[in-house]
């Protein structure tokens, strides 16, 4: 539905101008608040950083270049921008790289030479971890975030 106003506006583009006044359009959109350069310096900094929830993001702004966003304006930036909200992944910080090729050589041998009855199981101690948890946060699309993790134990490993 047109409303009056939209119909009045349109009959004095045409006796104005013609078909071409109906047909032209002048939409330029909204201008950015934050120019070029101004986004490719939060971007540069939120792949420093990773920032739990919009508001952060939207107080790093304010700070930074003196322009306030509203929510959805900062949550709409930042997926233009290519970042989405998603999580983090936690990485053994002493993982041994050669130690897991070997045991991947050896697990796929055995797979290969077992019977269609054997089974293969993975026992695996409890490690109480005392580092930072994955959790969410405005990460690049295309990113991997990893934060390092220590296992720390109050026992000896059993190996069986």
């Amino acid at each position: 539905m047109l409303d009056e106003t939209t119909i009045r506006n349109y009959i004095k583009r045409y006796r104005e101008k013609g078909i071409e006044g109906l047909i032209e359009d002048n939409y330029q959109g909204k201008i950015p608040f934050l120019n070029e350069e101004q986004i490719q310096e939060l971007d540069e900094h939120l792949s420093q950083k990773v920032y739990t929830t919009i508001k952060e993001i939207r107080e790093y702004i304010k700070k930074r270049f003196g322009i306030y966003y509203s929510l959805e304006g900062v949550r709409k930036l930042l997926h233009k921008m290519g970042y989405v909200y998603k999580k983090t992944k936690q990485i053994p910080a002493k993982a041994d790289k050669e130690k897991q090729e070997r045991f991947m050589e050896k697990y796929k041998f055995l797979k290969a030479s077992k019977s269609e009855e054997d089974q293969i199981y993975f026992v695996d101690a409890v490690h109480v971890i005392h580092n930072s948890m994955p959790s969410y946060g405005w990460i690049k699309i295309s990113s991997l975030v990893a934060i390092f993790v220590e296992e720390f134990s109050l026992f000896n490993n059993v190996n069986i």
